[in-house]
């Protein structure tokens, strides 16, 4: 059984039923896990409206007129939308359904050509775009037999399959998955026998003798959800078959607008009552569960009431239309997406209940680098992730705010994004994901600026070109062949040396670029242009200098230059990485935006934090006038990492050394900014360690899934958060024994997703746990993500056993949050 998993510290509430309801998590967001693989739910796309389809389409069932009377018992937060509103309504709907944590959209298709049909390509594109899968509910349209049941199965993985979002399930093979509507209404289905290895194609029922040749069985119906008729005796079946169970909950059903006097049966909401019941019927052993999937009835089938999107909390007056007011304890706009919300508290509970089965994530991705660019493209790489089980692929997110899209989905370690739009400046992360579901955290982030946009024609590419020496099987021929892997090579320890293209005819040259294969380490050659007209008389096109070759920026450097000239050479004096001149593209360019001015200096360089081995420093963002691409750090003037962002850790120091650290700015041109001030640290002594590391901690209370346990967890990406809007608040550590303690270090998260914010707090001290003493009195301290997002506070040594920090307020949210609690003697 396939699971999708928060890392193992997520410790949910107990097991929630209808008789005692908690209250509903707070919405996704990008600090969320990504959506589940097990957790589908039914979408229909029928919808239409006169702005985009012409007139209105099933809005007006049961005899309404819509806009503003729709045949429904709940009004849309968006409205009587157009499910062809693809950057509009679509849109929205696949970012709630992200937020809601089901991984998987069942679509509601009528046939080949059908209106649906025509809408799936760009469902599809959008599902794509938040990291969602498509799979199909194979609706009874007029005519449909088991035989052309085979023939919209191949259809649709012939149309569709090339899709980034067509949902294929890598727990079962990775066959893509077909739910068939009424599936009872035809009683032969020998025809789709043959399908069965390549797709998992459902039957609606849990009468287990009708589902020979079929893959599995759900069950659809919103109301029998409430009392699981026959679900544990479908469940064991599927089991002993080796066949997929996925039942399916509803949050209720009504439909008596859409169908005139058919007001029964009917299930009502009961304010999340009924979402809970079905819920714990599915997962709960006794009536089935665990399930393979479970399925969602639905997510907008309005006609019928069951969907979780988000209801109007307000809707037109005089049609008697029903809210979610009072679902989980919520009112007004805040319960709108009240179901979204719970939603993807099940599809948690789902996964933390699911096992045996593989519920360690992968490694993160490592060192994720940005490996060449155009005014288009951009391409990456980085180190691979491994998993107990097996690492299948990685996804690659652009980095937009509250919800990140996705832009690729390869199964290697390097990716090349086209279509981008020139001289803009993008962001990506990457997570990579197993055969289980199970996503990693994401990698750095790494920020580029696409090329300008022309002109862009190589004048160099495959012309003649002659070199003062040549090293081994290093050729100049390698520097014009337009392959970064190849590269010429002077002889060795013997400068100066040059490299001299023939363009052919005098030409006007504006800009040249040099590059070394990416995967190389950083190097600054000493490097002069000149150009001539007839290889006799040389001009000046840019004066020797050190020019930054950094794997950061594709080992990339563009210089300046203006002039008509026929021959380009180059005059190399030195190189820190090898002694020797080595090029591997010498590129020409007669146009295009050259960039001469280098990034501001790097402001108010920091110490953030420090341990034994290592020292954590950031600083405020540099400027330039086309894109800062990266930052160079330095120790004692030696370059020893480089970031993209405005923090950075040095590690493998020695305990108690001291060092200077200074940072550089770098935009895409290869241009250095002057270095930023200069800090000077002393890492800690041997035998200073985080006292609190892995101890047992305590609070006041806490909000789902972020307990006090993750604030000595030693991962800043989890954290504590109290009740919400009531204060005073507390997290505390047992340190295990009465210790001297003077220096406490707090953080909150790194990202700049978490902006900055001022929390009052003090902190006591305890040797018993009942009996406090104030150690520091409450003040108020400032996070603030340009500082490592790191407060660090100091104190008389006192020997204590506890150690408890009581939070009062917080400019950033209503309540205490923290993600680690350190803890030194000095």
């Amino acid at each position: 059984m396939s699971v999708w998993a928060r890392p193992l510290r997520v410790v949910l509430a107990a097991l929630v039923v209808a008789a005692g309801l908690t209250a509903a998590p707070q919405g996704a967001s990008a600090a969320d896990p990504p959506p589940s693989p097990n957790v589908h739910v039914f979408y229909y796309s029928w919808y239409g409206n006169p702005a985009v389809y012409g007139q209105y389409r099933h809005w007006q069932q049961g005899g309404h007129t819509p806009p503003a009377d729709v045949g429904a018992n709940l009004y849309p937060k968006l409205g009587a939308y157009d499910s062809g509103d693809y950057a509009g309504a679509v849109a929205q709907h696949m970012q709630w359904i992200r937020q809601s944590g089901a991984g998987v959209l069942v679509y509601s298709w009528w046939g080949q050509n059908s209106y649906e049909d025509n809408l799936a390509t760009g469902v599809l594109a959008a599902a794509a775009a938040q990291g969602l899968k498509v799979a199909w509910h194979l609706e009874p349209y007029a005519g449909r037999t088991a035989a052309s049941t085979v023939a919209d199965v191949n259809y649709l993985n012939t149309r569709y399959g090339a899709s980034p979002a067509y949902y294929r399930d890598a727990a079962h093979g990775n066959r893509p998955a077909f739910y068939v509507f009424e599936s009872l209404l035809i009683s032969d289905w020998s025809a789709i026998a043959p399908l069965k290895g390549s797709n998992i194609i459902l039957a609606q029922t849990t009468d287990t003798s009708k589902v020979a040749h079929f893959g599995g069985m759900y069950t659809y119906d919103g109301i029998a959800g409430s009392t699981a008729p026959g679900w544990a005796n479908a469940s064991a079946f599927c089991e002993a078959n080796g066949l997929i169970w996925a039942p399916s909950v509803a949050p209720g059903y009504l439909d008596d607008r859409a169908v005139p006097g058919n007001t029964t049966p009917t299930v009502g909401r009961a304010n999340g009552a009924t979402y809970d019941l079905q819920w714990n019927n599915a997962l709960n052993p006794a009536t089935g569960g665990l399930p393979d999937w479970v399925s969602i009835t639905s997510f907008n089938e309005w006609h019928e009431g069951s969907s979780i999107e988000p209801a109007h909390a307000t809707p037109p007056g005089g049609f008697g239309y029903q809210t979610y007011d009072g679902a989980y304890g919520l009112t007004g706009a805040a319960a709108e997406t009240a179901y979204l919300t719970r939603t993807r508290y099940w599809a948690t509970e789902f996964a933390n209940r699911s096992g045996p089965g593989d519920i360690v994530p992968p490694t993160v991705p490592g060192n994720l680098t940005v490996t060449g660019k155009t005014a288009t493209s951009v391409s990456l790489s980085w180190t691979a992730s491994t998993d107990n089980v097996g690492v299948v692929g990685y996804t690659v997110y652009q980095e937009l705010g509250a919800v990140d899209n996705v832009v690729a989905s390869p199964t290697g370690t390097s990716v090349t994004l086209n279509g981008l739009t020139p001289a803009t400046t993008y962001s990506y992360y990457v997570r990579a994901r197993d055969a289980a579901g199970a996503i990693s955290g994401p990698s750095n982030t790494v920020t580029v600026t696409t090329d300008p946009a022309s002109p862009t024609v190589n004048l160099a590419l495959n012309r003649p070109v002659v070199a003062s020496s040549a090293n081994g099987g290093f050729p100049p021929g390698n520097a014009v062949d337009g392959n970064a892997g190849s590269y010429w090579e002077s002889v060795n320890n013997a400068f100066p040396q040059t490299l001299t293209v023939d363009l052919g005819s005098a030409l006007p040259v504006t800009r040249v670029a040099l590059k070394l294969p990416p995967s190389w380490g950083a190097r600054t050659q000493q490097i002069a242009v000149h150009g001539s007209t007839d290889g006799v008389t040389w001009q000046p096109l840019s004066a020797a200098a050190g020019r930054l070759f950094d794997p950061a920026t594709a080992n990339t450097v563009t210089i300046a230059a203006s002039a008509t000239v026929r021959y380009v050479r180059l005059t190399i004096t030195s190189n820190t990485g090898w002694p020797a001149g080595q090029v591997s593209e010498f590129e020409v360019y007669g146009g295009g935006i050259v960039d001469t001015q280098p990034p501001s200096v790097p402001g108010n360089l920091t110490v953030t934090g420090k341990t034994q081995t290592s020292v954590s420093l950031a600083w405020t963002a540099s400027t330039d006038n086309v894109g800062v691409t990266g930052y160079r750090v330095l120790r004692n003037g030696t370059q020893v990492g480089t970031a993209s962002g405005t923090s950075f850790t040095v590690s493998g120091l020695a305990a108690g050394s001291t060092h200077t650290f200074t940072v550089t700015a770098q935009d895409a041109a290869g241009l250095v900014s002057g270095p930023s001030n200069a800090v000077t640290v002393t890492t800690d002594p041997a035998g200073n360690v985080n006292l609190a590391a892995g101890r047992p901690t305590a609070e006041s209370g806490h909000v789902q899934s972020y307990g006090s346990g993750n604030i000595t967890d030693g991962n800043r990406d989890t954290y504590w958060e109290s009740p919400n809007n009531a204060w005073p608040q507390w997290a505390q550590v047992d340190l295990g024994s009465s210790t001297a303690v003077s220096r406490l270090v707090l953080k909150l998260p790194a990202p700049a997703s978490w902006a900055t914010r001022s929390q009052t707090l003090s902190v006591l001290g305890s040797d018993d746990g009942t009996t406090w003493r104030t150690l520091v009195p409450s003040a108020t301290y400032t996070f603030n993500p340009s500082m490592g997002n790191t407060v660090t506070i100091t104190f008389t040594v006192t020997p204590t056993r506890y150690v408890r920090v009581v939070f009062t307020g917080n400019t950033g949210w209503p309540a205490g949050q923290l993600s680690e609690l350190e803890a030194y003697a000095s």
